[in-house]
């Protein structure tokens, strides 16, 4: 025991670790997030402001004197790999100005970090996330598990202009691993509602010129589609939604978002109903049982589709898979972190098990 401790305090002793952040009128956030960087024992902090108006700079001047000023391009990588060009650690941890890690863990990231940089097998990693509101409530969407760390080294650097995330030069993207909740976990305040719609509105913007220009490039058209049918979905715009999802669902592209990967077929679900438009609601669970087989939702949609034509005979295969994979999910702890089930979060598991026992009654 007494080895290992020595070890891991020559580790951590040699080890460099750079925290980074891109800001613009984040007064209200700063203190929190410059202060659990401080306390986790970050080497240094460096910090880009994008064209604040309030006080934001100011307050990041109490924290670390690497502090400058880029001109806002509307281009999320460019600034980020602005402030990479002067991280001079071993790894980075780059959340953004409105996340702080929990006091519980904050002093372990010097330890996981170090860990993964002795061990040189992984270069990126996830760190779970809980989003909270800006008093720190629970919201209902409560948990993701982002990238905000990655080894420090000039071929990783930030690519898309929105929604960036970390990649080589030939544009593929490192395996991250993930970290343990107990160990490490961050707080978002950036999900409030009060924050959600000035962020969509800015967010569409750049989504829908940046995917103008992404004609021809599969991947790149892919990975804002993602975004977009979510974005059009919020703006009620429910046929550019459906148009999106299509698009997204039809490209041979290669990525895959490691977490709410569903979310394009659930805008595209909800976008048909908001329509009314059954046939699109069809379409929408067809796609989804084929590009995810594990999730409960897309069956269930596909069974009450046929139900409500009568067919239901036909619906109570689909029904009662979608209440097995509803089960199964709940048992599933690393796809509760990524994907969420709608059928138990809103309960309508319940008038599935409802209508299988009727269609059961009635066969027999």
């Amino acid at each position: 025991a007494a080895v290992k401790a020595m070890a891991s305090h020559m580790v951590s002793s040699i080890f460099r670790l750079s925290a980074c952040l891109i800001m613009r009128d984040a007064a209200q956030d700063l203190p929190r997030c410059l202060k659990s960087l401080k306390e986790a024992d970050c080497d240094e902090i460096i910090i880009a402001d994008t064209g604040s108006k309030d006080n934001s700079i100011a307050i990041a001047k109490q924290y670390t004197d690497k502090v400058f000023s880029i001109p806002w391009t509307g281009d999320f990588s460019a600034a980020k790999n602005a402030v990479l060009e002067r991280a001079t650690g071993d790894w980075v941890v780059f959340p953004d100005a409105d996340e702080f890690f929990t006091e519980k863990t904050r002093g372990n990231l010097r330890r996981v970090l170090s860990t993964l940089w002795l061990a040189g097998r992984h270069e990126t990693l996830l760190i779970p996330m809980r989003h909270v509101s800006s008093d720190l409530y629970p919201l209902p969407f409560s948990s993701s598990i982002p990238l905000r760390a990655f080894a420090c080294r000039p071929d990783l650097r930030f690519i898309s202009k929105i929604h960036e995330r970390i990649a080589y030069p030939d544009n593929t993207l490192p395996m991250p691993v993930a970290a343990e909740k107990k160990d490490l976990e961050l707080l978002h305040t950036g999900y409030s509602p009060e924050r959600m719609r000035a962020k969509d509105e800015r967010n569409l913007k750049i989504l829908e010129a940046a995917r103008r220009k992404a004609e021809g490039d599969v991947e790149e058209a892919h990975y804002l589609d993602f975004y977009l049918t979510a974005v059009y979905h919020g703006h009620q715009r429910y046929k550019e939604a459906i148009a999106a999802a299509r698009r997204y669902d039809a490209s041979n592209a290669t990525w895959r978002s490691a977490e709410n990967g569903y979310r394009p077929y659930t805008n595209w679900l909800d976008a048909a109903k908001a329509l009314g438009d059954a046939d699109e609601i069809r379409a929408a669970a067809e796609a989804g049982c084929r590009a995810f087989p594990y999730m409960p939702e897309p069956e269930a949609e596909l069974g009450i589709s046929l139900w409500n034509e009568g067919r239901e005979t036909e619906a109570l295969p689909h029904l009662k898979k979608a209440v097995a994979l509803s089960e199964s999910f709940g048992d599933d702890e690393r796809r509760r972190l990524h994907e969420v089930d709608r059928l138990a979060a809103s309960g309508e598991i319940y008038t599935l098990r409802a209508l299988i026992r009727k269609a059961e009654q009635e066969n027999t």
